[in-house]
């Protein structure tokens, strides 16, 4: 069975966990078809605000491990994180233009958590400073929200989703 990008990318976790153990798909395919979603819409979302240089050799190397049969439990899985957790390499902003130029050195103990079990880091996704709790000011790194682009993705009501969430889908 063929998966086409947007089946891969609109499957849940599990599913594309399963997808990954069944071979109907491997981490480097899985990374193909964000990425293609990524270029295609992030302009218009600004959903990520920096793409990790190294997310094809991560998959790469989920792939090797999966070959080897010494898989975590989360390998190959794509999974982006929100700017105000440290990625290493990317800059850490929680919303803030001016702290745009602060690359984080390594990673949070979260995302050391999520690459020690396999997940493949992509990038940083935008936020806005609300996450550190300040009142809400959309800034131009503001996520766009995927099904009204003239809305920020932040403040958010419930059951909608930011550009974040789905932006890449």
């Amino acid at each position: 069975m063929s998966l086409s990008d947007n089946e891969l990318r609109g499957g849940a976790a599990i599913q594309q966990l399963h997808w990954l153990a069944a071979g109907q798909v491997d981490s480097a395919g899985l990374l193909r078809a964000y990425e293609a979603a990524i270029a295609r819409d992030n302009g218009r979302l600004n959903a990520f605000l920096a793409l990790a240089d190294d997310a094809a050799q991560q998959a790469a190397a989920s792939d090797a491990r999966r070959r080897a049969n010494t898989i975590g439990r989360l390998d190959g899985l794509v999974v982006a994180v929100k700017d105000n957790l440290d990625v290493a390499g990317l800059p850490t902003t929680a919303g803030l233009p001016a702290r745009r130029a602060r690359v984080a050195a390594a990673d949070a103990s979260a995302v050391a958590r999520l690459r020690a079990a396999g997940a493949v880091m992509p990038g940083g996704l935008a936020n806005t400073i609300s996450a550190i709790g300040a009142p809400f000011l959309w800034s131009p790194q503001s996520s766009r929200d995927a099904r009204r682009p003239s809305r920020s993705g932040t403040p958010n009501p419930p059951g909608n989703r930011t550009a974040g969430a789905s932006g890449a889908r």
